[in-house]
């Protein structure tokens, strides 16, 4: 059974808005990169398995094999399991506005903390109609993105009238 993260709120303090990254959205918007990757790591597989057969036959050095396994390794990295990874970390994910802070929850121990008081503005990157990742900009240069927000206006509405 999923619970969703238990949070410390101050006294007087009031949840205004509370949410998560949409999991398709999330998982997939690096997706030509992680399309390369699997290509790469299709072909640089192939070649890992020539040159295997190759090394066993005699005709390659050991040394040249290594070049297709590190690249292997290295496109299986960027390719499949980074999105096996962006949907493991989406889990941990949770966003939430109060009356005096916006809380993040990335993961099961971390958790930032920004001070509506420093709030300054808010930049959007619409990804559809009721989809977009925000980035909330807050003084002394900080700022989080918050990413692939199903109905993000119900969260921009809620903030202070700021905009960048």
């Amino acid at each position: 059974m999923k619970q969703t993260p238990e949070w410390s709120l101050d006294t007087g303090e009031v949840l205004l808005w509370q949410g998560r990254p949409a999991p398709r959205c999330y998982v997939f918007s690096h997706w030509f990169r992680s399309l390369l990757g699997c290509l790469l790591f299709l072909a640089a597989s192939f070649w890992t398995i020539l040159g295997w057969q190759l090394l066993q036959a005699g005709e390659l050095p050991f040394w040249v094999v290594l070049l297709p396994c590190v690249i292997t390794l290295g496109a299986f990295l960027v390719g499949p399991c980074a999105l096996i990874y962006r949907r493991w970390r989406w889990e941990g994910i949770f966003y939430l506005l109060t009356t005096r802070r916006l809380l993040i929850r990335s993961g099961r121990s971390r958790l930032l903390t920004f001070d509506l008081e420093q709030y300054e503005g808010v930049q959007k990157k619409t990804y559809g109609e009721h989809l977009a990742s925000l980035k909330l900009c807050f003084s002394q240069d900080r700022s989080v993105i918050l990413e692939c927000l199903e109905h993000p206006e119900l969260l921009v509405e809620t903030l202070p009238s700021k905009r960048l």
